[in-house]
């Protein structure tokens, strides 16, 4: 995923990117999952911020979540993860994060001849970084299934976050925005 923040919609004053990758292991047995992760954040100062320089913002870190589907349609989940040993961190402060949410569907309806639903999401996130840093995030759209098999599938969401700013070079900064976001789900 690519994130962007700046000052004016055509991006001539970028503030900050990030860029997250990673690959991940998933299990599912009956109501519940199981998902390691392998995760890669990188930040990087834009133009704008050309007279502060950095040398960037690089962590890696792994991630274990358990969700349980109490309903067909409401699953819940929780998870935690620890960054990886060699970076460079303070010393006092663990690197461990919290995390737990949930998701909720509406039944499924056509639209212009697809699979579609509506659906919520609350996402939590506590992290032992900068005296401890949080994040609530809330998502609310359409979930448009690609094919027949229900498996990848498109979101269109509007999207809330506040805590602690998502963006590596700014995490230690309080942030409250809205956005639109375009996510596809194998």
């Amino acid at each position: 995923g690519i994130w962007t923040l700046s000052d004016s919609p055509d991006l001539a004053d970028l503030r900050v990117s990030d860029w997250y990758s990673g690959t991940y292991l998933s299990e599912k047995t009956g109501p519940f999952s199981l998902r390691l992760d392998l995760e890669n954040q990188a930040s990087n100062l834009g133009d704008a911020n050309y007279m502060n320089p950095s040398v960037g913002f690089n962590r890696e870190l792994f991630k274990l979540a358990i969700s349980l589907n109490i309903f067909p349609d409401l699953r819940l989940y929780m998870g935690g993860g620890c960054k990886l040993p060699w970076e460079d961190y303070i010393n006092y402060e663990t690197q461990v994060l919290f995390f737990s949410g949930l998701e909720a569907t509406s039944a499924p309806f056509s639209l212009l001849g697809s699979s579609c639903r509506g659906y919520l999401a609350y996402h939590f996130r506590y992290e032992d970084q900068a005296g401890g840093t949080y994040n609530h995030t809330v998502q609310c759209g359409l979930r448009i299934n690609l094919d027949q098999a229900q498996s990848g599938s498109l979101r269109l969401a509007l999207v809330y976050d506040g805590g602690h700013s998502e963006f590596g070079d700014f995490f230690q900064q309080y942030d409250q925005h809205w956005g639109i976001g375009i996510f596809y789900d194998p």
